[in-house]
């Protein structure tokens, strides 16, 4: 009788708080998280301001990464019930303070879209928390859709955010008056 094989799959998951005691949360979070993936690496954390409209104060953010035995589908199911046990409603509404928020960002090099579940992580590309915490740990593993590292991700992000930053500071000084003189 021929066994079958079980692959380990590379995944990570974003973790996030911002009701207190933040880093407290994104500690048990990642023990419970050690029983379903192995190989656990947790980057530093990064404090954010929320966005997107969520209240509350600011976020502290982290990104797991490790191997899992289990599918896409069980994964989301063990996250979901981590953010339960950590006092995150089921039914939590979308734009409010979270205990706990955690998200697969990546499932290997599997590109999946079922209902409740996008991998990889839709917004990942375009959160520097996330691509600071993807190039810490994973710095040359490639982005699933992009293909190109989460380093790269990063570099093309912040140039294009500090981009956005010095025109719309030029904009805010030609408005008001305060151009600076070359």
């Amino acid at each position: 009788m021929k066994k079958k094989s079980l692959r380990k799959y590379l995944v990570a998951i974003g973790i996030g708080s911002n009701i207190s005691p933040r880093r407290e949360y994104i500690k048990k979070a990642a023990e419970m998280l050690e029983k379903s993936i192995d190989c656990c690496r947790l980057s530093k954390v990064i404090e954010t301001e929320p966005a997107e409209g969520v209240k509350g104060g600011a976020f502290y953010n982290a990104v797991l990464c490790g191997e899992t035995l289990l599918s896409p589908e069980r994964l989301l199911e063990r996250t979901s019930a981590i953010e339960t046990t950590l006092g995150r409603a089921s039914n939590h509404p979308r734009g409010e303070a979270r205990t706990i928020d955690l998200d697969i960002l990546i499932y290997g090099d599997r590109i999946l879209s079922l209902p409740g579940l996008t991998i990889p992580h839709p917004k990942m590309h375009l959160r520097i928390f996330v691509l600071k915490g993807m190039t810490e740990l994973l710095p040359n593993e490639k982005h699933p859709v992009f293909k190109k590292s989460f380093s790269t991700l990063l570099s093309l992000l912040q140039e294009n955010t500090n981009g956005y930053h010095r025109r719309h500071r030029r904009d805010e000084e030609k408005s008001t008056g305060r151009e600076k003189k070359s």
